[in-house]
């Protein structure tokens, strides 16, 4: 009776925050009460199972979507880059498409509790998951790439991957909405660094993009 009362009470969190509030707000402008519930969920998420188990379940239908966007399947070579210590977006990929994934984290305290909880759950030969930071991180032997919507230094990193990637490496890029198609942070224009292939919006955290993003190539 515990389980459900807690299980029902992290749903209704979930939907005045993520969905209730979020779609009234401007994009980004809930980000930091975003990312200190995303924090703490992550939190909890490692002493009680209930709670990890819903914080992974948010992430469902914007990562399914998302598979659907890049054409994702069993023969990719997937990074994810920003893990947090409940890896929600490696699981749902590791489960609904039987890939091979590493996801990274520059945090090392972050990396080492996603790489235990991945083990709890029985994903540890799906998903690796390592200490490293995207900025630097080698990128060739990758033909998706995951920048998740908590990764600091997005401009800086975006930069980075447009110069880096393989010419048939798919980017998918999750933001809060901007109509705009430019990072909240610093106001990037995605169209200078990437050719936008597709655009999918999801309603789970109010209202968020995911960009598929391929390497510009010379005419």
């Amino acid at each position: 009776m515990s389980n459900t009362i807690t299980e029902r009470f992290f749903i209704f969190i979930q939907r005045i925050f993520f969905v209730k509030i979020g779609n009234k707000l401007r994009p980004g402008s809930l980000k930091n009460l975003v990312d200190l519930l995303f924090v703490m969920s992550e939190k909890l998420g490692h002493h009680f199972d209930i709670i990890s188990s819903n914080y992974v379940g948010i992430y469902a239908d914007v990562v399914r979507e998302e598979i659907k966007l890049a054409k994702i399947s069993s023969e990719d070579q997937i990074l994810v880059i920003g893990a947090g210590s409940i890896p929600s977006t490696s699981i749902i990929l590791a489960k609904e498409t039987d890939a091979k994934i590493k996801s990274i984290d520059k945090d090392d305290e972050a990396a080492i509790k996603a790489s235990k909880f991945i083990k709890k759950i029985g994903l540890e030969n799906k998903i690796d998951i390592k200490s490293g930071n995207g900025l630097n991180y080698p990128v060739k032997d990758f033909n998706v790439i995951f920048i998740l919507y908590g990764v600091k230094q997005k401009p800086e990193l975006l930069q980075y991957l447009s110069k880096n990637i393989n010419k048939n490496t798919r980017v998918v890029y999750r933001e809060t909405n901007d109509i705009q198609s430019k990072t909240n942070n610093k106001k990037i224009d995605l169209s200078k660094l990437f050719k936008i292939e597709n655009i999918v919006t999801t309603k789970s955290f109010g209202s968020m993009n995911s960009y598929l993003l391929l390497k510009k190539t010379k005419n």
